[in-house]
């Protein structure tokens, strides 16, 4: 029998191996074109991305240019010049004209510099006229500049975007000198909002997750980023840039455009193109990492390598089962032994062969025969078994459900003497009470609302085990909705000092199908124990928007949840630990029911937290 089967598994493997040859060299040259062909295809996008986003750029600069230009034409500014300040009446409709105008353009300011430096009027911040361009705390760094470049060259000047003190925010400025006779007479400054190029620059839509397009200038002797870059958005414009990138950077400021691959920052790998922007004086890098750039390869990689690895197996496989007829009674007589060791039982071995292997096919059937016996009876016993504890089980999963149905249809007569006593204390503090009165009705309707909490808790999880709660779906103002969960633990954020943080998906539509009530109950549960359970930091609702479905997600800073508490952290009247109960309150059902809530709506609740760092609790709720 080992003689046979040597002579088997040679002939198959020499097979094998003729067959193994030319099919891995037709496996790995289909690759190398793929990888080409696919390195070849994301080049010609970077390019037209990196043309396109310049192109926009310098255009959008060079309207803003002529717009300067043309402004700085006007002859009203000679006669504001010459009077120090702006006229009384005979201004009005000059000045209604700038309001259209800057509306109309999308500037968020125009100031108007005289000849001595300091600022004659602001459209927008008054507060600003009097102060000299070179006056930093007030005007920031890059107006004097801007000034100054713009009277030294005769022409409209376009600033770096930096730190503008009376905005709070990062601003631009494009400065052009008023002439009067050939000289001169003043500035106009047109204040430009970050966000005209953040729009184009953070377009990041055909760079897939890993893709991102940065702008940096020069700097101090150095580069630094004059938007902020897409995966390291706590850099602020102006901070320096990648080290790893100077070199690309710096070919692309010297009018050098080019593209090739290099490693970031992070130390990938990334396939990058880069230009240069005249009318800002930048560099732009668009650029993408190889590891996602090279994923169809991947996947085709192992679909292609999968096909050779069956397509080689299937040839051995009929080469060996040609030549081991020879051995069939053997194998088959030891394939169904296997069979009945695994407890299949078959019933009966195929008595097949000559002599000693045919004896002991019968021998194999008659201890198959007994195993069939004693198989039967332990099946009756096990059955009938089974059946007792099945009815067992049903009287007490009827017995439940009737406690269920017991306690959500007693709604009505739990709630309504509740509210009466509430109802009555309030009342009463409106009375002429003594201070200690007063404090006792408070302290007395504190603990009505604290009780009624706990009975609609208890209710909601009765209702929800008996079957009897249904959602009612509509068309809901996400943005609302949103809002007011947030706003219900305001109040509490802000008496901890916590700080309370929003932050929504610009493409979440504003209406969705959903049932609004019990989407809010899951959403104030979840900020809720976030909370409460933070005592400094700070709580964080997340909402993302995916095609079909909402994430929510509730993150905080707080004690966090040990591997064993998490377990059990879902069940009904269950929290952390028993002094977690003791020092934060609560009956542990509010976990609950919100996960039963979302397995409703057909979502689940997940959660991930470290002690000492906080929980991030989420979901994803399909919307219509």
């Amino acid at each position: 029998m080992k003689k046979l089967r040597s002579h088997s598994t040679e002939l198959g493997l020499l097979i094998l191996v003729v067959a193994l040859v030319p099919s891995l060299m037709v496996f790995f040259l289909a690759n190398r074109i793929f990888r080409d062909s696919i390195t070849e295809q994301q080049h010609q996008e970077l390019v037209a991305l990196a043309n396109s986003t310049r192109d926009q750029i310098e255009g959008l600069v060079t309207t803003r240019i002529n717009d300067a230009n043309s402004l700085s034409l006007l002859p009203e500014w000679s006669r504001i010049l010459a009077h120090g300040e702006p006229g009384d009446g005979g201004d009005e409709p000059f000045f209604r004209f700038l309001d259209s105008y800057l509306m109309e353009k999308g500037y968020d300011d125009l100031m108007l510099i005289g000849p001595d430096g300091r600022v004659r009027f602001s459209m927008t911040y008054p507060e600003l006229a009097g102060f000299h361009v070179a006056d930093r705390s007030r005007l920031g760094t890059e107006i004097a500049e801007s000034v100054d470049a713009a009277n030294t060259l005769l022409q409209t000047e376009v600033s770096n975007f930096s730190w503008f003190p009376p905005a709070e925010a990062s601003s631009a400025f494009i400065t052009s000198p008023v002439l009067e006779d050939g000289l001169i007479a003043g500035n106009v400054v047109l204040k430009v909002r970050e966000t005209l190029l953040l729009e184009l620059a953070a377009n990041n839509a055909f760079l897939g997750r890993t893709g991102e397009i940065l702008t940096l200038a020069r700097e101090g002797g150095g580069l630094a980023f004059t938007t902020p870059p897409r995966f390291s958005p706590h850099l602020a414009v102006g901070e320096p840039g990648h080290e790893a990138l100077s070199e690309a950077v710096k070919q692309a400021l010297s009018g050098d455009h080019s593209g090739g691959f290099l490693a970031d920052a992070r130390g990938h790998e990334v396939l990058a193109e880069w230009r240069y922007i005249p009318a800002l004086n930048w560099a732009l890098l668009v650029k993408i990492d190889t590891a996602e750039m090279y994923e169809p390869v991947d996947a085709f990689f192992r679909a292609s390598g999968l096909v050779l690895l069956l397509a080689l197996l299937l040839t051995f496989a009929l080469v060996w089962a040609a030549h081991r007829l020879v051995t069939r009674p053997l194998e088959l007589l030891t394939a169904e032994a296997r069979g009945a060791e695994e407890g299949s039982l078959p019933g009966g071995l195929q008595v097949r062969g000559r002599h000693e292997v045919r004896e002991l096919s019968q021998a194999f059937n008659l201890l198959l025969a007994r195993l069939r016996s004693h198989r039967q009876e332990l099946e009756a016993r096990v059955d009938e078994r089974t059946a007792e504890l099945s009815a067992a089980l049903d009287a007490a999963e009827a017995a439940s459900r009737a406690k269920s149905e017991f306690l959500a249809v007693m709604s009505h007569e739990l709630r309504t003497p509740l509210n009466g006593v509430i109802g009555f204390t309030e009342i009463l503090t409106k009375t002429s009470l003594t201070p200690a009165q007063r404090q006792y009705v408070r302290n007395a309707n504190v603990s009505g609302h604290n009780l009624l909490r706990i009975i609609d808790d208890i209710l909601d999880l009765s209702k929800i085990e008996a079957g009897m709660l249904e959602l009612d779906t509509e068309r809901t103002d996400m943005v609302e909705l949103i809002q007011n969960s947030m706003d219900v633990v305001k109040l509490a954020a802000a008496r901890k000092d916590l700080e309370l943080l929003l932050r929504v998906d610009p493409a979440l539509p504003r209406y969705a199908v959903v049932d609004p009530v019990r989407l809010t109950q899951i959403l104030c549960n979840l900020l809720g124990n976030a909370v409460k359970f933070t005592e400094t930091g700070e709580v964080e609702l997340r909402v993302e928007y995916r095609p079909g479905s909402i994430l929510f997600s509730v993150r905080d800073t707080g004690i966090g949840i040990t591997g064993e508490q998490k377990e059990k952290l879902f069940l009904a009247f269950t929290q952390a630990d028993s002094s977690t109960t003791r020092r934060y309150g609560g009956t542990g059902l509010g976990l609950t029911i919100s996960q039963r809530l979302a397995q409703r709506m057909g979502s689940r609740i997940e959660m991930e937290s470290e002690p000492g760092r906080g929980s991030h609790f989420f979901f994803e709720l399909a919307v219509g």
